[in-house]
């Protein structure tokens, strides 16, 4: 377990050439803004007794500075601002939490809507049991596993922004980009010759991208065209480097990492002949994907006519998925088969073409009482 200890310190921090004060938590006025901003800080201390992998995977918190909270807001008092009439800026997690968030949202009436949010995640695993063959201690020579053959600690980096422009007017346009970033150490197993661990290279990325429309033509009445574009690259790879052991020759081998030699896994005991046993001497396997998936959507809502609503949209996707070069290789040996290197490489791709459509209707037969299709 660990022992957590968190000193905090809030402070509100006003500008110095406020013009006027109304009162000591509404914030100051300088110019033709309100200003407000907020700081809450402090410093964790973490004590560790027992299974510290365990305390990572499921509580994550650790020791040092942190910003807990931080505020920042500026509003126009007569809502005609120069560049904006609203700033919202907060942020919470820094310092030593697995989770940090930050926003920010900027408006102008009648100009301008702007929204942001960077979040990071990290993500650690390591929970003994997960995956984990379990080798009994009969076997000879009896090699435990103590940590997770699926162990990772990877980040998550997602940023989105979002634009509306005129978002009072009758033709909204409407802009967006989306980045989805999720890459670090991690571990994976191989069923080949043998149950392996593989150090596996995480590394994904996706970008997106948006563009919309929104036409008020009729009385309550909105269309709306939408085009996603998105694109994801797989860029994870596998590689053998857990070599234990060695062959007479004094070339380092991996006999895998479940051991129960009373049932012939890895081979039977006594291993002093190895080279009976399955091994591999080298394995390595990428195979780089990149997916596109533009999206095209057209939609509508109404209510034009008296206590009835109608929704409805079509959708079209044509989507790719390209693997340039697939490249698996090992070197080592299968016993029952007697081989001792295969190659497989190659490249593939797939196509998708996907449309759909729907419609809603509401009929308000009165206030209590409406049926939908």
């Amino acid at each position: 377990m660990r022992h957590i200890l968190e000193l905090r310190l809030l402070l509100i921090l006003v500008s110095a050439v406020a013009a006027a004060q109304d009162a000591p938590d509404s914030g100051i006025n300088s110019g033709n803004y309100n200003i407000h901003q907020t700081f809450e800080f402090g410093y964790r201390s973490t004590s560790i007794f027992g299974n510290g992998a365990l305390y990572d995977t499921f509580v994550n918190l650790n020791p040092g500075p942190r910003l807990f909270e931080q505020s920042f807001d500026m509003q126009s008092l007569n809502h005609n601002g120069l560049l904006f009439d609203n700033l919202s800026l907060a942020s919470f997690g820094y310092g030593g939490d697995p989770n940090d968030v930050t926003r920010l949202r900027i408006y102008k009436n009648k100009v301008y809507n702007f929204s942001g949010v960077f979040r990071r995640d990290r993500n650690i695993w390591n929970y003994d049991l997960l995956a984990n063959p379990l080798n009994p201690l009969t076997s000879n020579p009896a090699v435990p596993v103590t940590s997770s053959l699926h162990a990772f600690n990877t980040s998550r980096r997602m940023t989105d922004l979002n634009l509306t422009l005129f978002p009072q007017s009758r033709v909204r346009v409407r802009l967006g980009y989306s980045r989805n970033v999720s890459d670090g150490p991690s571990l994976s197993t191989y069923h080949g010759v043998g149950d392996t661990v593989l150090f596996q290279d995480w590394k994904t990325t996706l970008n997106s991208y948006h563009v919309g429309l929104d036409f008020k033509v009729l009385t309550r009445t909105s269309f709306s065209y939408d085009q996603f574009l998105h694109y994801y690259k797989g860029d994870t790879s596998y590689t053998d480097q857990t070599f234990g052991y060695s062959l007479s020759t004094g070339q380092p081998i991996d006999i895998g990492v479940v051991f129960n030699t009373a049932a012939g896994t890895p081979c039977a005991a006594p291993l002093t002949a190895i080279s009976a046993c399955g091994y591999y001497t080298s394995y390595s396997r990428s195979a780089p994907i990149r997916n596109a998936y533009p999206t095209e959507q057209l939609a509508f809502q109404s209510n034009y006519f008296k206590n009835v609503d109608f929704s409805g949209r079509l959708v079209y996707t044509n989507s790719q998925s390209v693997v340039s070069t697939l490249s698996e290789i090992f070197q080592g040996l299968v016993v029952k088969s007697n081989e001792k290197s295969f190659t497989d490489s190659g490249p593939a791709s797939a196509e998708r073409v996907s449309f759909s459509g729907d419609l809603a209707a509401t009929w308000h037969i009165n206030e209590q009482l409406r049926i939908s299709d």
